[in-house]
């Protein structure tokens, strides 16, 4: 066995030489850094993506659609109106003004019926049966004779007749019975009330 001499003062551990490295043929300068501004304004980069492109069967379909439903309004709307206008002719054929003609009613008198006539007879002539002798003549005429008696005075002249304000209508026709017995009969007035149909006064 072969044995290395030590050497003294020197390190102990072996020396292991570094490995060279082959040189590099050229140099080439590394990329400068870009110098950086503190203060500039923080700037946002936008991306902008791509607008969608709308194929053209689908416009079509919109464009179409779109028509469709303007025709429809333009033709609901000329419908209504139609319908409206029509409504408002057909109203003015219906009301039609009515000519309303007034027809005169007449009134059909009722007949002078003797039997229905009351009549008081008055003594104002002062002769005694006076009275009594007219209300005989007067029914023998037809009428109804409801009271005898005297009148107020007893210088009454010819045969005074008070008739009831209902029954002047008929006075023309009851004077003319009544100037068939008393030719001097006259009409003097009217009654307040409707009863007697007639007063008479049978003077001198």
């Amino acid at each position: 066995m072969v044995k290395t001499p030590k050497k003294k003062g020197g390190n102990d551990s072996v020396h292991t030489p570094s490995p060279v490295l082959p040189a590099e043929t050229g140099t080439k300068e590394s990329d400068p850094v870009p110098a950086t501004d503190i203060n500039a304004p923080l700037v946002v980069e936008e991306i902008n993506s791509p607008s969608e492109v709308i194929p053209i069967e689908k416009k079509n379909n919109l464009l179409y659609l779109s028509g469709i439903i303007f025709v429809g309004l333009i033709t609901l709307s000329s419908l209504t109106l139609f319908y409206f206008l029509n409504k408002d002719r057909g109203r003015s054929r219906q009301i039609q003004p009515v000519q309303i003609t007034q027809t005169e009613v007449k009134s059909t008198p009722v007949p002078f019926n003797k039997s229905l006539w009351t009549i008081e007879v008055l003594n104002g002539s002062g002769q005694a049966g006076a009275a009594n002798l007219a209300a005989g003549k007067l029914t023998d005429l037809g009428f109804q004779v409801t009271k005898i008696g005297n009148a107020d005075r007893s210088n009454y002249s010819n045969v005074s007749v008070f008739l009831s304000s209902e029954l002047n209508s008929y006075s023309m026709e009851f004077m003319n019975a009544l100037t068939s017995v008393y030719p001097g009969a006259s009409l003097s007035g009217t009654l307040n009330t409707s009863s007697p149909s007639a007063r008479l006064i049978i003077g001198k």
